[in-house]
């Protein structure tokens, strides 16, 4: 990481951290980055993460994917869906290792929804026991983060 060198405000005060980069491997023009960096030198967004995750699970068909996909957004356990498909899977499944064509469906919601969002899609699912797996969403746009925390939020 580039070192960052504390920016301050007309009162004397630091605001953030500037960090100066190399382009081209070190040789090159120096860039001044004059966003809001940590004295760590990343950048402050980076600093927080959302309340926001993304939910994967995978499906033998887009019409399955589709089924749960729509049920939980229709229920606001999830802002939206895409399904992805079809993906090529690979994966050890009952003691032997396996490969198969599946529906990747991935879902955006809040930790606070998460719960409710797993068991639905562990209640849904043609599976008996299928991947359901949430990562953060370190980062977003604001306005879409705020679009997923309104529309999960119950009615």
């Amino acid at each position: 990481m580039a070192p960052a060198h504390p920016r301050e405000n007309k009162r004397g005060e630091i605001t953030g951290y500037q960090v100066k980069r190399r382009l081209g491997g070190g040789r090159g023009v120096v860039v001044l980055l004059n966003a809001n960096y940590t004295e760590a030198g990343w950048p402050r967004r980076l600093a927080a993460m959302t309340e926001c995750v993304q939910v994967s699970t995978a499906t033998e068909t887009r019409e399955q994917a589709v089924a749960l996909a729509a049920g939980a957004v229709e229920q606001r356990l999830a802002a939206g869906a895409q399904v992805v498909g079809p993906v090529v899977s690979v994966f050890w499944h009952l003691g032997e290792q396996g490969t198969g064509e599946e529906w990747q469906l991935l879902l955006k919601t809040t930790k606070d929804r998460y719960p409710e969002l797993e068991s639905y899609l562990l209640d849904k699912h043609p599976w008996d026991s299928p991947e359901v797996c949430a990562v953060p969403i370190v980062l977003g746009a604001d306005r879409c983060v705020q679009w997923v925390q309104a529309s999960v939020e119950p009615a």
